[in-house]
């Protein structure tokens, strides 16, 4: 069984049942909404509706389908392909469980913070989960730390920043060790040396027209620092100098994202904390070149062959508005055969046409997204 909030795939197996689990942006589960199961061909196999707890269970086939409307939106749908027997797909974000044992405080003193500090924020990290408060400069921030958190260790990491009118980070303070014993009063002492990180990407072409570079540090896998460097082109390489404060891990995790004139790339890798980041030209994934919706499947083209395992997202927008993302864990992409009295009224897949087509996978420990003509944020 493979369970997965998109299109993990599992090794195809004789027919069978899938499930989907669905929430509300809130992370409640949906109940009573139909869920469509296809065939690997798009054929209807059954709609079935989802349970109180949110989940509908169907009939599947290897590599086949299912077909929902997004909870955020009535106009809406989405299909995910490669589904197989025994799979599980889940569509947002349960509530998570609630904090086990007795709460302890953590309570910090911001005094002392610069003269045009505006804003105060607490992170404490516990595990691979962040608590957060923010506050006014000079005042004590309260947090609710559950005795869980420390568990092993009996300790927390505490990070406290001020930032300026413009929520820039212009001082921080750093708790790696607190320890837990019911109320724990610490002072912030306040820090305002930084290091520069530096990005630089190459071979990006002249029709860039806008781009964005992120480094971020983590504790764990928690993100306790973000800094942005934007511009825009032409420009066939761009470079930035990102500060992170001193008193921090190095920035681990980078993302760039590059707007061009037909389209648009996106890569995310993590780094040794420390070391530069560097793209060049053999790096970049293939620009897409081509896209047409012929008869019931999405031709894409490419300056150099896709990964024949990226997951592609194709985006179909028909004249009311109302539009279909079909995600594929590679191409070709094959749109799902819909009756829409049982999903959506008045929808058609003859109404539809193709938007936007992004192709995703992982390259050398990179994950890369190459988009025409843009990105759809899903």
């Amino acid at each position: 069984m493979a369970l997965f909030s998109g299109c993990t795939i599992s090794e195809p197996s004789a027919a069978g049942i899938a499930s989907v689990q669905l929430h509300t942006i809130d992370g409640l589960p949906l109940a009573d909404w139909p869920v469509m199961f296809h065939g690997a061909d798009g054929s209807r196999l059954a709609v079935v509706p989802t349970t109180d707890a949110g989940i509908a269970v169907g009939p599947m086939e290897p590599d086949g389908m299912v077909t929902y409307r997004r909870p955020r939106l009535g106009n809406e749908l989405i299909t995910r392909g490669g589904i197989q027997p025994d799979d599980r797909v889940i569509d947002g974000r349960p509530l998570p469980h609630p904090p086990s044992g007795d709460l302890h405080q953590v309570i910090v003193s911001t005094v002392g913070t610069p003269d045009n500090a505006g804003l105060c924020q607490i992170q404490i990290v516990c595990g691979d989960r962040t608590l957060e408060a923010r506050g006014v400069p000079g005042a004590e921030i309260t947090i609710d730390v559950p005795q869980s958190c420390g568990a092993d260790t009996r300790s927390v990491y505490v990070l406290a920043t001020a930032t300026n009118e413009r929520y820039e980070v212009i001082a921080y303070s750093v708790l790696p060790v607190v320890t837990l014993q019911g109320t724990n009063r610490v002072v912030a002492d306040w820090r305002t040396d930084f290091t520069d990180e530096l990005a630089t990407v190459e071979g990006l072409g002249s029709d860039l027209s806008r781009f964005n570079i992120e480094a971020e540090a983590l504790v764990g896998a928690t993100p306790i620092a973000l800094v942005t460097f934007g511009g825009d082109g032409p420009a066939s390489s761009v470079s930035a100098t990102l500060r992170l404060p001193a008193g921090l891990p190095d920035a681990s995790h980078y993302l760039f994202e590059g707007l061009f004139e037909t389209g648009e790339i996106v890569i995310e890798q993590h780094v040794t904390d420390g070391l530069p980041f560097t793209l060049g030209f053999s790096d970049l994934p293939p620009r897409i070149s081509g896209m047409a919706l012929v008869d019931a499947s999405i031709e894409v083209t490419a300056e150099l062959p896709l990964r024949e395992r990226a997951k592609i997202d194709a985006l179909l927008v028909a004249a009311d508005s109302s539009w279909l993302l079909v995600n594929m864990p590679g191409l070709p992409v094959q749109l799902p055969i819909l009756d829409v009295t049982e999903l959506l009224p008045y929808f058609s897949l003859d109404d539809l046409e193709l938007n936007s087509v992004a192709a995703r996978y992982e390259d050398r420990g990179r994950i890369v997204t190459t988009a025409m003509p843009f990105r759809p944020d899903f």
